[in-house]
């Protein structure tokens, strides 16, 4: 069965990661840099919809 996804402002380590193309690995490096932040809620951390996909747009653009 085909599962649909609604939109959710939070994404998990694993769905920044999916959505970046990137291991999970690389999701904690960032968080660790301070590449990406955390959004902590009891006691699991999630990250912004809105950074990642921001991300994804720069990483898009055109370089000059």
């Amino acid at each position: 069965m085909y599962k649909t996804t609604s939109y959710h402002p939070l994404m998990t380590n694993k769905e920044a990661a999916e959505t970046l193309r990137v291991s999970k690995s690389t999701i904690n490096n960032w968080l660790v840099m301070g590449k990406l932040q955390r959004v902590k809620m009891g006691g699991k951390t999630f990250l912004r919809r809105t950074e990642v996909e921001g991300m994804l747009i720069d990483a898009l653009q055109p370089t000059h």
